[in-house]
């Protein structure tokens, strides 16, 4: 709830236990946070019909997969925006057909001074599921001879094995603080236990009090824990268990044998050896406090108050961008200031691998594989994500490794600019509308990672995603376009009439080629931001009237028109072909 506190400022108010006669009272955004189950879904339903509640965002977790039988029964969720706390979530949810929005890690609020010598004590906290005790977990404590301290509830049948904390005042669902923190602030080790979670916050709670965590490595570890912990093993093992008929938990069998091990090690640091992992610890936990967290979900708020790009085109959005992974020196995003796209990125739920030239790869709490070259770790990379688009970013083309696309710098710069901004354009149409797009001035082709059929049209062929059987291109210029009348199901115009001189023409021949029904998609400089100077090749710019005025005197109806980037230099337009649409004769602009 640290988050929860934060947001309740003076623009950000937070109900909790609403009675149903002050829900009339409700407006703006709800935040509605939990699994995607029934609970929350009724939640939903009722602020929607009986509160003046605009917007709404669902912050949800999973532990494992949803039931085919339970996806629709929760199909409203498709209603809002969906927010994840880690890209495994975002995996789950993804494969049985929900598109997260993006991914927004939980805050922890307390950090405090590391600790200066090892207690050789343990502590947990969990509730009474036994998920959080799996019988492999409980084995290896008996085993090693501790019995760490926890805090639970009164109903908990594996009490025996714990120097229990907590009492029978506490519910199920809440410990007060004061209890929590002291319990890190008084032991040196968390020893986690449970071998499923949809994030796991408690041992980033307790690295904030200098606590240094024993952990499994399962998926959501991975994420959110440094590489130096006393990690354990995993069997290979993995088995699901039914939840409640709607969810089949996923549990990641861990190595009985390697926790003692792990749990031995602790009981036998030294003092010096500990403060540095405890120092270590309090610093990691640093990244990870609510203001910096979540900082993104007021981001999400002003853009959701405020009518952004981003939720203008949510009501459009249903088709699915692939994942991207990115590997990427550390000195080129020093060099080129990517850090604050890059992270936008990954909070977007891709991967970024940063490496510190190529020898000691630091990356995002995904693993870090020692003494390979290049080229086998890129190999292992590949192997550990499966099925998106690889990108491999240098200043000089040094490898050839299969499935990996390579890009320089300046090329980056485009890549970045397509996944952070103009992927929601494309993907604002329908899927049937990105069956078989023409893209002008398609550039290096990434708006080919997200259609079926690609026609690519530039002066110049530098297209990098060009090598399968449904791509074609068509080197020429582009103000008479070699096609029929209605042939495409989308037309893209990106960053094409700002160096034309005859835009007008253009946009008569984009609204020709695409079907009755399509749609042209425009993305171009703004007259009123800082960019228009930058390229010489620039011979227009304009204004969102501007924009409006030109597509709807060439016979298109604009159905959206903003701006966008950081500082709003760009425009774009989301413009439909209609039946009977009156066509101004009138020269070309």
């Amino acid at each position: 709830m640290e988050a929860i506190r934060w947001l309740a400022n003076d623009r950000y108010k937070v109900y909790h236990n609403i009675k149903p006669t002050m829900l009339s009272m409700l407006s703006g955004v709800a935040i509605i946070m939990g699994n995607p189950h029934l609970y929350e879904l009724r939640e939903y339903l009722d602020l929607k019909a009986r509160s003046r509640v605009r917007d709404f965002i669902f912050y949800l977790v999973v532990e494992g997969h949803i039931m085919d039988s339970f996806l629709e029964k929760i199909e409203r969720f498709r209603d809002g925006i969906i927010v994840v706390p880690t890209n495994y979530v975002y995996d789950k949810l993804r494969r049985v057909g929900f598109k997260p929005d993006m991914v927004i890690h939980h805050g922890i609020e307390r950090v405090e001074r590391h600790k200066l010598k090892n207690t050789k004590s343990f502590c947990y906290i969990a509730g009474y599921l036994p998920r959080k005790y799996p019988h492999y977990g409980i084995e290896a404590i008996a085993l090693a001879g501790v019995k760490p301290f926890v805090i639970t509830t009164s109903d908990n049948p594996y009490m025996n094995y714990f120097n229990v904390v907590s009492d029978k005042e506490y519910s199920i669902t809440h410990v007060p603080d004061s209890k929590v923190y002291d319990l890190y602030r008084n032991h040196s080790w968390y020893l986690n236990l449970s071998d499923t979670e949809g994030f796991g916050v408690t041992p980033l709670e307790a690295m904030g009090f200098g606590c240094v965590p024993i952990a499994p490595r399962i998926p959501p570890f991975l994420e959110i824990l440094p590489d130096w912990i006393l990690w354990v093993k995993l069997t290979g093992r993995v088995w699901y268990q039914n939840w409640g008929n709607w969810l089949w938990i996923e549990h990641f069998e861990y190595d009985v044998d390697d926790m003692v091990k792990r749990i031995k090690e602790a009981l036998e640091m030294d003092d010096d050896e500990f403060e540095e992992l405890s120092k270590r610890a309090v610093e990691h936990a640093k990244n990870f406090h609510f203001l910096k967290t979540y900082s993104k979900f007021v981001e999400l708020l002003d853009e959701l108050t405020q009518g952004s790009l981003y939720v203008g085109m949510k009501k459009y959005q249903v088709g699915d961008a692939p994942r991207i992974v990115i590997s990427v020196s550390k000195s080129l995003v020093e060099k080129y200031r990517w850090h604050r796209v890059l992270s936008d990125l990954q909070a977007m739920g891709h991967i970024i691998y940063c490496h510190s030239g190529f020898t000691d790869a630091i990356t995002l709490g995904l693993g870090n594989p020692e003494g390979l070259t290049v080229e086998e770790r890129l190999k292992w990379i590949r192997g550990r994500h499966g099925d998106a688009k690889y990108f491999f970013v240098s200043d000089v083309n040094e490898i050839s490794v299969d499935g990996w696309i390579y890009l320089e710098p300046d090329v980056m710069d485009q890549l970045l600019s397509w996944v952070r901004w103009k992927e929601k354009i494309l993907l604002s149409v329908p899927p049937d509308k990105r069956k078989k797009v023409l893209d002008i001035g398609g550039g290096y082709g990434f708006a080919r990672m997200y259609t079926d059929e690609y026609h690519y049209l530039d002066i110049e062929d530098k297209c990098l995603l060009c090598n399968d059987d449904k791509v074609f291109k068509y080197v020429q210029d582009f103000h008479e376009l070699p096609f029929e009348d209605e042939t495409f199901d989308t037309v893209i115009l990106f960053d094409v009439l700002e160096h034309t001189t005859y835009y007008g023409k253009l946009i008569d021949e984009a609204k020709r080629v695409v079907k009755t029904d399509g749609f042209v998609l425009v993305h171009t400089i703004n007259n009123k931001g800082s960019i228009v100077e930058r390229d010489e090749g620039h011979v227009h710019c304009f204004t969102q009237t501007l924009l409006r005025r030109a597509l709807e005197r060439h016979g298109l109806k604009v159905l959206e028109i903003g701006v966008h980037s950081y500082a709003n230099d760009l425009i774009y337009a989301i413009a439909v072909k209609e039946e009977e649409v009156k066509t101004y004769l009138t020269p070309h602009l």
